[in-house]
């Protein structure tokens, strides 16, 4: 952005009645990170309503009046802005910090016309997609505005209109932007918490009255439940959620990976939401066959569980699932995401044990006694060597013991590809032993791990079953 302009731009909001989503949208105005000079100019004609908010970029004008078109209304905010770039700001969607910045870059010296064919769908309360907006969140010269005669005096299907004159007198100066995904800023917001001028349908036919009256008739309905406020309205500007998060998670690639050499079909899960890339795969005998002369199958399942950032690269998180285990919903891996918080890997508590000791006290007890569950698994197994080579380490305290049927991890732990927590974690499974909750406690202090235990029992998780 070092060699790019800063115009002066004017954001164009009109609004009615709709006080918490134009809080939302005076936020995304007051949280840009432009260096340039900019305006908001709000436009309320909902006579009951007198908004407030002192900020020196930011004019409302409260009117007594409603117009009779939503062009008469564009055409009156258009004629406040003092700038020459109109940016389209409504007051139900929401721009994130580099939303000028973009603007900036996209929209030429010459151009009177730019659209996204890069942004955000938002599907209260998630991302639904990365995709083009159409008309909204658009940006157009003013003085281009003038030539065409202004925005036409319609209701539903205004915008569109204009668009088409822009277009059709200025071919060749409409911008197309594709902002890369994570350069994306600007956010259609549809569905989940407010309505649409556009859902309300177009003015035509007799039998009902044009949108401006409907929509009047729907905030009056909403005043008369309580659901609208009156009166002198002091507006305080904030976000429902942290949508430059969610549009950051969204854009994450994550891998979802299982494994039962056992079973050669595919054990598959709900197509995963709220990611743009989610992919799953199932290691069987089919697309993973055993090492029969070298490495036997319980070590074998080692290498996708604690290496597929090594077999499978590029992702930003990977999720573990044992082959006992199933996603069950739709937003298990936004779940497991959600679990992270900010650290770089999340595990579940062992719902039974909670330290090394324990878990070898159990393990060799059940050996003696000749349970054949164990002996299966663990018989000449290193493990009173293991624990005791780390209980040896006198700054390791063993106090957690981790269920390691289901976790996640961050690419950040694995930056190092010659040296990290996963590489060792399967280094410890071929020196000790293959019971790997066994390692993986040790390891995580070892590698001073940023990590999150999920307080929750993981036989009882309801998005991995």
């Amino acid at each position: 952005m070092s060699n790019i302009d800063y115009p002066f731009i004017s954001c164009k909001c009109i609004t009615y009645g709709r006080v918490s989503t134009l809080e939302e949208s005076i936020y995304s105005f007051i949280n840009q990170k432009y260096p340039g000079r900019k305006e908001l100019i709000i436009i309320n004609d909902y006579p009951l309503q007198k908004l407030e908010f002192d900020h020196p970029e930011v004019k409302i004008f409260n009117l007594d009046y409603t117009f009779s078109t939503i062009g008469e209304k564009e055409n009156f905010a258009i004629e406040q802005c003092s700038a020459d770039i109109i940016a389209v700001w409504d007051d139900d969607d929401l721009a994130l910090p580099n939303h000028l910045c973009n603007i900036a870059k996209y929209f030429k010296e010459d151009s009177v016309l730019l659209q996204w064919n890069r942004g955000v769908l938002f599907n209260n309360p998630d991302v639904a997609a990365i995709t083009g907006l159409g008309n909204s969140g658009i940006v157009y010269s003013k003085n281009a505005w003038k030539e065409v005669g202004g925005h036409p005096l319609e209701n539903a299907g205004y915008d569109m209109t204009f668009i088409i004159k822009l277009k059709n007198t200025f071919p060749s100066k409409t911008i197309a932007a594709s902002p890369p995904d994570d350069e994306v800023s600007w956010i259609y917001y549809w569905g989940g918490r407010s309505y649409h001028m556009s859902g309300l349908g177009a003015d035509n036919g007799d039998d009902k009255p044009n949108v401006i009256v409907r929509h009047s008739d729907y905030i009056e309905s909403q005043r008369q439940l309580g659901n609208i406020p009156t009166g002198i309205i002091k507006l305080e500007p904030k976000w429902e959620f942290d949508y430059t998060k969610k549009v950051r998670d969204y854009i994450k690639k994550i891998l979802i990976i299982s494994a039962d050499s056992r079973n050669s079909n595919v054990l598959e899960i709900p197509k995963q939401k709220g990611f743009a890339v989610a992919d799953y795969i199932y290691i069987n005998e089919n697309n993973f066959p055993l090492r029969k002369n070298s490495l036997h199958p319980r070590l074998k399942a080692k290498i996708p569980k604690m290496l597929a950032w090594e077999l499978y690269p590029n992702y930003d998180y990977y999720i573990w699932i044992d082959g006992c285990f199933t996603f069950t919903k739709e937003d298990s891996a936004k779940w497991f995401v959600d679990q992270l918080d900010g650290h770089d890997a999340a595990f579940f508590q062992h719902p039974h044990r909670t330290t090394l000791e324990s878990e070898l006290d159990l393990v060799t007890s059940g050996l003696e006694g000749g349970n054949s569950y164990l002996i299966e698994r663990y018989e000449g197994e290193n493990i009173k060597e293991q624990v005791n080579s780390y209980l040896k380490d006198k700054n390791y305290n063993s106090n957690v013991l981790i269920a390691a049927g289901a976790f996640i991890y961050s690419s950040k732990i694995i930056e190092n590809k010659e040296y990290n927590i996963m590489k060792e974690w399967f280094y410890h499974n071929c020196i000790w032993s293959v019971q790997d909750q066994l390692s993986l406690p040790y390891l995580l202090y070892k590698f001073n791990i940023n990590y999150k235990i999920i307080n929750e029992n993981i036989f009882e998780c309801l998005y991995a079953k």
